[in-house]
């Protein structure tokens, strides 16, 4: 049976993608598939893929579909899937060679069914790493799961935490990674953490989360009312209503507002976020997880924010990129 299946979804990556194969075929650890699926590449991108799938056909296998977006290709990659446990690998990225070995190691220990691993960030083929100095190994309950960092790529999944549940990616939006991270906690009865980089998360100017485009970051909005609104299908909304209220307001409020505001100053757009996360949550400024993650060195402008002070971290914006560079509206 094969334990690992790494689900890697391609759309026009063709400069990228080469890299991102090679260091899953590097792995020293040899009990895993790769499923390509490819989402209707416009380049040579699909090209790419069956020409690995022809050299490596005990590990590789593709799919080739129309495009769903980011989240419809992972969807693919999970039903094509036969491993115990699922790795999601965006095609622009890359791993070390050590990652099934690595997890592997701290799985057959512990026996999680979500193990979280620390990652690289690269721009401009500069290298940066998140440790922050704690235990290599930590458990963790499913609250605290909250204040890490909801990327699928930073993962390892039982597998039925999504065959069993029916949870899958939201297609062709933004922020499916936020829309589905969170739901998966309630099903996970054990939970790990650990502090080796195992993954290499490159940053480029044209990927989705460098978009200058407002309304796809108002994609925010349906994102997180996925979230929501299955938490109170599942009858956990009020058991983690504090814990929601921190992730709403940290990724709605305290994030994306200060990426419009670093575009433009658009006052019904913020308005139409703060209103949402009112709907739900209406004290969040008297939150203590909130209160507590204001205290935090570097969150000024997040403080402004909360304090509706819109225009004052727009003028900084303004300051900082030049009037040239950010609208008014």
């Amino acid at each position: 049976m094969v334990k690992y299946s790494f689900i890697v979804p391609i759309y026009n990556v063709e400069n990228y993608l080469t890299k991102c194969v090679d260091s899953l075929l590097a792995q020293t650890y040899k009990n895993f598939e790769i499923v390509l699926v490819d989402d209707g590449s416009t380049d040579s991108s699909g090209l790419i893929a069956d020409d690995y799938a022809q050299k490596w056909p005990q590990f590789i296998t593709v799919e080739h579909q129309e495009n769903k977006g980011l989240g419809g290709a992972r969807n693919t990659g999970i039903e094509l899937s036969q491993g115990e446990y699922l790795l999601m690998v965006d095609s622009d990225d890359y791993v070390s060679e050590q990652l099934l070995e690595t997890v592997d190691k701290y799985l057959l220990q512990h026996n999680n069914d979500l193990l979280i691993f620390d990652y690289i960030v690269e721009r401009d083929g500069i290298q940066k790493e998140r440790l922050d100095n704690t235990d290599f190994y930590k458990p963790i309950t499913s609250k605290q799961y909250f204040s890490e960092a909801l990327a699928a790529w930073n993962k390892v999944y039982r597998v039925s935490l999504f065959k069993e549940t029916g949870i899958r990616f939201p297609e062709r939006i933004f922020y499916e990674d936020l829309a589905t991270s969170p739901c998966l906690a309630i099903h996970a009865a054990s939970i790990g953490v650990i502090k080796e980089p195992l993954y290499h998360y490159v940053q480029r100017g044209s990927s989705i989360m460098h978009t200058s485009d407002v309304q796809r970051m108002m994609e925010i909005i349906p994102a997180m009312k996925v979230v929501l609104e299955y938490y109170k299908q599942q009858g956990k909304f009020e058991e983690y209503y504090e814990e929601l209220e921190y992730l709403a307001v940290c990724n709605i409020l305290c994030s994306t507002v200060q990426r419009i505001l670093s575009v433009r100053y658009d006052g019904s757009k913020i308005k139409q976020l703060e209103q949402f996360v009112r709907k739900y949550f209406s004290d969040y400024e008297k939150s203590s997880y909130i209160q507590n993650y204001l205290q935090q060195p570097g969150t000024r402008r997040e403080k402004w924010i909360i304090e509706q002070r819109y225009g004052k971290l727009f003028l900084e914006y303004v300051v900082k990129k030049g009037l040239g560079a950010v609208r008014r509206r």
